[in-house]
């Protein structure tokens, strides 16, 4: 066949650019920034929808709780102000009170103002009452032996109770322990209301589980090394247990025994 034979707009075997009509070879440079802009707005828009504020926001919350409302560095602020005995409770109760604020009121805000969701859905609600209860229960009774064990370990004589003035009588005990189940609440709230209920409908179930446990867990790398390690079983159960019951009040329960069984054993046991 010879060149005469072949198709216009081809020479040889190689295909020719036909020039397109003045003005319109490419994106000017305003529709460059318009299409850029679109593909930012729909960069943020698919974070959203994945969830993406609520995962960024709460660690930052997290981050900001850790390290600023520990009582560490609150007693460094309020010590001046008391003296040495009462110094420990106040800045235990000061980072409790805190956290509160920084892991349960201003997720709360967001949720109702930001999401316009009801605080039920993140497990404000008493949900299955039966269930919880029982699976609460349970779970007590199964881990008190290994509570028990744990205690002889000398790392956990050393870091329980928080504060160690709260062996020094009973009252002393029962002031602690109540103070102490606000941290619960504050922990509950955040990791198994806000971080798993709330996210399970933007990122699904199983994802907003290992979210919550791996953070979770992470989160107890300054505690004894079976501490940690039992975070990582309890982030998976403890999750489970909300998702099921559609509450994290349960888990309040269960880890507030866990912290006052914890504590009384590590006194018994002591030296």
């Amino acid at each position: 066949m010879n060149d005469s034979s072949r198709q216009p707009g081809f020479r040889g075997d190689e295909p020719s650019v036909q020039p397109g009509p003045p003005g319109k070879q490419g994106l000017s440079d305003k529709q460059g920034q318009s299409v850029q802009g679109q593909s930012v707005k729909r960069w943020f828009a698919d974070l959203a929808q994945a969830g993406g504020i609520e995962v960024l926001g709460g660690t930052a919350l997290f981050v900001v709780f850790f390290y600023q409302a520990n009582p560490r560095n609150l007693a460094g602020w309020i010590g001046p102000l008391l003296d040495a005995g009462r110094l420990p409770w106040a800045a235990h109760l000061a980072s409790f009170l805190l956290g509160l604020v920084l892991l349960v009121a201003v997720p709360a805000l967001w949720w109702r103002l930001g999401r316009r969701g009801s605080l039920d859905d993140v497990g404000f609600g008493l949900g299955d009452v039966r269930f919880g209860l029982a699976a609460a229960g349970l779970a007590a009774l199964l881990v008190t032996p290994l509570l028990y064990v744990n205690a002889g370990d000398p790392a956990f004589q050393q870091t329980y109770p928080l504060v160690k003035e709260a062996g020094a009588s009973t009252q002393a005990f029962l002031v602690w322990e109540a103070m102490y189940l606000l941290y619960y609440v504050a922990w509950e709230a955040f990791f198994r209301g806000f971080w798993l209920l709330g996210l399970e409908d933007r990122m699904g179930a199983m994802p907003a589980l290992l979210l919550q446990t791996a953070v979770s867990t992470v989160a107890h790398l300054h505690r004894p090394e079976p501490e940690t390690m039992a975070a990582l079983a309890a982030g998976l159960g403890f999750g489970w247990l909300a998702l099921r019951a559609r509450s994290f009040w349960y888990l309040v329960l269960l880890h507030w025994y866990i912290g006052m069984a914890t504590d009384l054993f590590c006194l018994v046991r002591s030296p």
